[in-house]
């Protein structure tokens, strides 16, 4: 009797017995009206998900008919290039192509003259008559799987030709893909003969979620129904029929049957109001009095011990409960037994995260070091070089060697051992890039906001800001109405778009080009190319009479367990 849960059954028993005969008949209706609004629920799902597909094949459908009334037989001159542009301006289509009876391709977007007699889809247009709609494993003319959308084009009842459009399977596949398909739904496109045209995850995927022992062709005729039943891949599945293009095509949607019950199951909270509050009344009546000494007191020690624990103000690290019931006592040892373990953790982990920021801070000291000790064996060289271009060469390796040696430096001196501060960064390879004594005549401006980048980020945007900044001060030039600048320009923005920007003036150049003239085939320039491709990154160049403008727009990148490695 010192269970807790002995205690509170003998206490709700005798206030809910008589509200839990009365339940079972009022749960019983609310279970069959539930199931009809799920399965109207479902219906709906299926449709809205299929609301992409039904807008495509609907749009080929108006356009095929929309090109059969404006009667491209009689426009020969400049039915191909009506045809081109059409699919030129609607990139969802591949091809558009008009047939006359006998199959001849006598107008269309690319590749008329040929004959198509022999295809199924051309046999399939001309056997309906009407609006038909198939999926084709492989195009003729586009070499692709497709979805044909034709239409019979007539006049004063005669069959004249026959208008058809191509759309590329995988943007059909693509279309049945929504927020609803992450919760097990898969959509599959059916014409009325029962072939799938479409299906969530491809074509492929479709003949697995079909209900087993129903043929194709006859989910078109059970359009509007919802049934649950077995898939041909063995799991218990809720489907709903919906239809796409009236007599042409249908979505067949469906569900896992726990999914379907579970992600619907809004009866739930639409009980009657009379009978819990009568369960209400009755039992907090009761049980009251024994809830509020059994449980209410004990719990809410428990949680003011949890609060007090997370603010680190828990005296002693450990609580005691007033004669509490056994459960309560088992949760209050394992409590303290957490809050001991705990402390134990925290303890470890902190001890691990200084040891982690030390090796990190070491490792990269190393790496500076190692890189400054290549700098300088590059500066050594050059001085017993006696080749102006070979001394160029090493000038241009030795700057970016320093580069890179200067992010490990930022790495291990700044307060953060995983971010870099682009602007801290590039302050500091200015000053190693930059003339900025006054005899130069060169006035740098920056304008730089605080971006912290991982390193996978920030080591190529170092280097493309170096490459960069070598070719602001190469061309720079002094204008008519003032000095000579460059201008450097970071931010951010709140999408966590990184904009990068480096503007030099134009005019008379201050310092003779063969100082930068490396004669090494445009290394820089295939640097930057490379550096912009690792950044994901999308570059812009302007110029005027006055001012050139190099700019860099890309994405700041989260962390990813691919950082690690």
């Amino acid at each position: 009797m010192r269970s807790l849960t002995g205690q509170l059954v003998i206490l709700l028993t005798l206030a809910l017995l008589p509200l839990g005969l009365i339940s079972v008949y009022q749960t019983r209706a609310v279970v069959d009206e539930a199931e009809r609004l799920n399965q109207a629920a479902l219906q709906a799902e299926t449709e809205s998900a299929a609301a992409a597909e039904r807008e495509l094949i609907r749009e080929a459908l108006g356009a095929a008919k929309g090109m059969s009334a404006l009667g491209l037989e009689e426009l020969r001159d400049e039915c191909d290039s009506l045809l081109a542009e059409f699919v030129r301006f609607h990139p969802r289509f591949a091809y558009a192509g008009f047939a006359d009876p006998m199959g001849n391709i006598v107008c269309a977007s690319r590749a008329t003259g040929i004959n198509i007699l022999d295809s199924e889809a051309f046999q399939g247009v001309v056997e309906s008559g009407g609006p038909h709609i198939e999926l084709v494993g492989r195009g003729r003319v586009t070499g692709i799987p497709v979805v044909v959308v034709a239409d019979a084009v007539q006049r004063e009842g005669a069959v004249e030709g026959y208008v058809m459009i191509s759309i590329p399977s995988r943007i059909a596949d693509a279309l049945l893909n929504d927020e609803s398909t992450e919760r097990g739904l898969h959509l599959a496109a059916i014409n009325n003969r029962g072939q799938v045209i479409s299906a969530t995850g491809g074509t492929e995927t479709a003949e697995a979620h079909m209900p087993t022992g129903v043929l194709p062709e006859a989910l078109f005729d059970r359009i509007g129904d919802t049934f649950e039943g077995w898939s041909n891949d063995g799991e218990r599945r809720v489907f709903a029929i919906s239809e796409i293009v009236p007599g042409s095509a249908a979505i067949v949607g469906s569900w896992p049957a726990a999914v379907a019950v579970d992600g619907h199951a809004l009866w739930r909270a639409r009980l009657s109001v009379t009978f819990p509050l009568l369960m209400w009344l009755a039992g907090m009546g009761v049980a009251f009095f024994g809830v509020q000494r059994l449980v209410i007191r004990h719990v809410s020690a428990l949680a003011s011990a949890m609060r007090q624990h997370a603010l680190g103000r828990l005296s002693g690290g450990r609580i005691e409960l007033d004669r509490p019931p056994d459960e309560l006592k088992a949760a209050e040892t394992a409590f303290n037994r957490m809050i001991l373990l705990l402390a134990q953790a925290e303890a470890k982990q902190e001890q691990d995260l200084r040891d982690k920021e030390v090796l990190l801070r070491e490792v990269h000291h190393r790496v500076k070091n190692n890189l400054q000790l290549i700098a300088s064996i590059m500066n050594m060289q050059s001085r017993l070089t006696h080749s102006k271009e070979a001394r160029r060469i090493l000038a241009d390796l030795q700057r970016r060697v320093r580069g890179l040696a200067t992010l490990h430096r930022s790495l291990y001196t700044g307060a953060e051992t995983t971010t870099i501060d682009a602007a801290e960064l590039i302050r500091t390879l200015l000053a190693d890039l930059a003339p900025l004594g006054p005899e130069s005549g060169l006035e740098i401006e920056t304008d730089l906001q605080e971006v912290h980048l991982y390193p996978d980020q920030a080591v190529p945007l170092s280097m493309l800001f170096s490459e960069a900044m070598t070719n602001a001060i190469k061309h720079a030039g002094k204008p008519d109405t003032g000095p000579a600048k460059i201008r450097v320009t970071l931010s951010v923005d709140d999408d966590d778009m990184v904009y990068f920007m480096l503007e030099n003036t134009l005019g008379e150049r201050l310092l003779p080009e063969n100082d930068f003239d490396t004669g090494m085939g445009g290394l820089g320039t295939r640097l930057m190319r490379a550096f912009i491709s690792q950044l994901e990154a999308r570059a812009e160049q302007e110029q005027d009479e006055r001012t050139y403008r190099y700019g860099v727009h890309f994405k700041r990148a989260e962390f990813t367990n691919d950082m690690r490695q």
